[in-house]
């Protein structure tokens, strides 16, 4: 944020207020697209500020000279929009719309001539580093900058000035900007077409400032606007289309959007003006040529990508043979891989040409592709000059016609050149491994004629690092074949231990699965009620979110199967399901929990470690249990982290617990006041046949070796009883009334045998309301910081 401090900054804003106020100040009615389009005007300029801003380290490939001119273009492209807010024929405004065109075109002409050179032999001409082309169009639109001005400043005097005069002045400068822009542009792609990156931006801003010139001049023909304004806008957007192009950090991105932006101009402006044309012929299908425009414009969209395919270089055949190349380079078989690329390589060379070439610098040796595919190796070496040159060039590449363009200043090249020639090379690329070069790698010519873009280049660099690193892999095979023998019989044997242990681990894995979904089918086969249903939903997905879970369980209730329903829903279903009672004195013993062979802990880690009745467990316990599952240690000592999930039963609340002193604050910072109420069998009137009917299955098998039903008359005596003991209570009644059943169902006359039905079983109601309580409490899970 630094830039939007600097003094150009507030100039430029200062500039741009005033301009906007002078807009916003000629309107008779402010509406409120005005203030919108000046707002996005200041942050449009802020943006390009930011944007602008030279890194803090390394090397900046841009010059600050463009760097500052790419900010002068935007801050009057920013004037010029402003301007043309506010009510047209003001001269305060035509003054500061003509200096802010002059401002963003001299600007552009200005980083033309400031793109920075690239490193190695080839440096731009003194020539196209000058700001002739800036300086003839300050000459150009001083006119066009005085005449509006002299009405500001001398009204009076100033009378005989036609209007008219002052939007011609404007037409004139902007289309002389435009040409000189063109003709910068095309200077700088010629003189300066060997440099890497450097033809790239200059012929991205000759072809959009053309195309830019090429849609305004029909546009001002069909009288889109006025022809001053049109050719003013594509002044703009040829300026700003050129600071695209000098400022950006990567070249070839420029090249790549240069041809999307030529493919979607070409087919997107004759739409745009053929719809322009047809509407002022037939005003009243405006709404019908807008929908068909706007469907052309879609199709164009769609069609862009396809349309900029052959426009790039070469109808990129050699960038994608090197791609395949380098993809062949890929190989694990050196000798393959090498044969591979070179043969890709030469495959887009027509005819009889010469073949693609690796020169090794040791051995001194020339790796050579037939057209059969077949590797040749003959005696020989590339000069060492070329190396250290190569070293120096960017993307370490050497081309013939830069040595070409210099073997008349540096006569040290000829050599050079005249060896690249007889052996028809267009490039040659340092082949580099880690210990340094190795050699180097030539591609030919072909019939090619145009130089390399730094696309070319810098796929061929990758190439190149390819095949270093194949030649750096071919020697180190042969040194490791030798270990590869000897510990092949070793890898073997261990390949046999790894499958049995997998197999072990497999088998161990379905066990515990197995193990835990025995657990959970007493609760599958009889949840229907919606209370139930929504419990057992809730477990599954407390579960899959792998956090502890506290089930506020009511007298009377298994809370295993609930458990074990949400550790099947986890990512641990087949890992160990642990479960510990809490009423257990084995459990007491602080040692047993610390014991690494009989601790809990350790045998549930990576699993899932349920504790029933947590509160009967002694403090020193839970604390232990609290600090393991903090800190992650085992009491093994390992140096593997614990991974245990924690489910708790509980009969009232943590928050309960804990003010009651039944459970330690450290076990219940852990597991946060979220609960889950297990529903009681009052509220699951809808299960309550299907439970009936399974455990009298169970009893009259066990006891008669048939199962054993029910009657409709026993069952509504069964219905209407509000359980207070739930589970236990119901399988104890049916467990009697089994005893002294004498047929195949149960009936009303067995229960009043065992005293049921006979009088109202005493309830604890304030048990009942206590639980109900509890349950409602816990009905919106309120989460809990758990403490680290």
């Amino acid at each position: 944020m630094l830039a939007l401090r600097s003094r150009s900054f507030f100039a430029a804003a200062v500039a741009l207020g005033y301009v906007a106020f002078a807009a916003l100040q000629s309107r008779e009615r402010i509406a409120d697209p005005a203030w919108i389009i000046l707002a996005l005007l200041f942050v449009a300029i802020a943006i390009v500020w930011i944007k602008s801003t030279p890194p803090t380290h390394g090397i900046d490939p841009i010059e600050p000279t463009v760097r500052s001119a790419a900010r002068i273009t935007a801050a009057g492209t920013a004037m010029l929009i402003a301007s043309w807010v506010g009510e047209p024929g003001v001269a305060v405004l035509n003054t500061t719309g003509s200096v802010g065109i002059a401002l963003a075109t001299i600007g552009s002409l200005v980083s033309l001539a400031r793109i920075a050179p690239s490193s190695g032999l080839m440096q731009p001409p003194p020539s196209t580093r000058r700001f002739i082309a800036a300086a003839l169009a300050s000459t150009l639109w001083s006119i066009a900058i005085v005449l509006p001005l002299a009405r500001v400043l001398a009204p009076e005097s100033t009378t005989r000035i036609d209007p008219i005069t002052i939007d011609y002045a404007n037409l004139a400068a902007s289309t002389g900007t435009i040409g000189l822009i063109i003709a910068m542009s095309f200077r700088v792609r010629t003189l300066r077409r060997l440099e890497l990156g450097v033809a790239d931006r200059a012929a991205a801003a000759l072809s959009l400032s053309v195309v830019a010139l090429a849609v305004a001049i029909p546009a001002s023909l069909l009288r889109v606007a006025a022809p001053d304004r049109v050719m003013a806008a594509a002044a703009i957007v040829a300026a700003a289309c050129v600071q695209f192009a000098c400022i950006s950090l990567e070249p070839s991105s420029v090249a790549r959007t240069m041809r999307t932006a030529l493919g979607i101009v070409l087919l997107g402006a004759p739409v745009a003006l053929a719809g322009v044309a047809l509407s002022l012929r037939v005003p009243q299908s405006t709404g019908l040529l807008i929908l068909i425009v706007g469907g052309a414009s879609i199709g164009v969209g769609l069609a862009a990508p396809m349309l900029a395919r052959p426009l790039a270089p070469a109808r990129s055949r050699w960038i994608n043979a090197i791609q395949r190349a380098n993809e062949a380079a890929l190989h694990p078989d050196p000798d393959i891989a090498l044969r591979d690329a070179l043969s890709t390589v030469q495959a887009l060379l027509p005819g009889d040409s010469a073949s693609p070439a690796v020169f090794q610098a040791s051995p001194p040796q020339i790796l050579l592709i037939d057209r059969a595919g077949y590797v040749h190796v003959h005696k020989g070496e590339a000069p060492t000059l070329l190396h250290e040159i190569a070293e120096n060039e960017p993307e370490r590449a050497v081309r013939t016609e830069v040595l070409h363009a210099l073997e008349v200043r540096r006569p040290d090249l000829r050599p050079l050149a005249q060896w690249m020639d007889a052996r028809g090379l267009v490039s040659v690329s340092l082949v580099r491994d880690e210990d340094g070069p190795v050699g180097l790698l030539g591609i030919p010519r072909g019939k090619r004629r145009t130089p390399m873009n730094l696309e070319e280049v810098r796929a061929i660099r990758v190439l190149a690092d390819r095949i270093g690193a194949v030649l750096g892999v071919s020697s180190a095979l042969a040194r490791s074949r030798k270990r590869e023998l000897e510990i092949q019989l070793t890898a073997e044997q261990r390949n046999d231990q790894i499958e049995k242990l997998q197999f072990l681990i497999a088998a161990e894995d379905g066990r515990s699965s197995a193990s835990v979904q025995r657990l959970a089918s007493p609760l599958r086969a009889k949840t229907y009620s919606p209370a139930a249903t929504i419990a057992l939903q809730e477990a599954k997905r407390l579960g899959c979110l792998g956090i502890p879970l506290t089930l506020l369980t009511p007298p009377g209730t298994n809370p295993i199967p609930w458990a074990a329903e949400a550790h099947l829903a986890s990512a641990r279903s087949a890992r160990p399901f642990v479960i510990v009672y809490g009423t257990n004195s084995k459990d007491h013993e602080l040692e047993s929990w610390r014991n690494p062979d009989t601790s809990p802990l350790s045998q549930a880690d990576t699993g899932t470690l349920m504790i029933v009745d947590t509160p009967a467990l002694p403090k020193s316990v839970q604390d232990y249990i609290a600090a393991s599952l903090a800190e992650r240690i085992a009491p093994s000592g390992s140096a593997t982290a614990l991974d245990v999930t924690l489910m708790v039963s509980v009969h009232a609340t943590i928050d309960t617990l804990a003010a009651a002193g039944r459970i330690t604050t450290a076990i219940a910072d852990w597991l946060g006041d979220r609960a889950l109420p297990i529903p009681s069998l009052a509220s699951r009137p809808e299960d309550l046949r299907a439970m009936v009917l399974d455990q009298l299955a169970h009893h009259g098998i066990r006891l008669r070796g048939i199962p054993l039903g029910i009657d409709d008359r026993a069952l509504v005596v069964l219905m209407e009883h509000k359980w207070p003991g739930n589970d236990v209570e119901l399988d104890d009644v049916l467990l009697r009334a089994a005893l002294v059943a004498e047929g195949k169902t149960v009936t009303r006359e067995d229960l009043l045998t065992i005293g049921y039905g006979t009088r109202p079983i005493a309830h604890t109601e304030p048990q009942i309301d206590e639980w109900e309580r509890h349950a409602s409490e816990c009905a919106i899970p309120k989460p809990r910081r758990r403490k680290k």
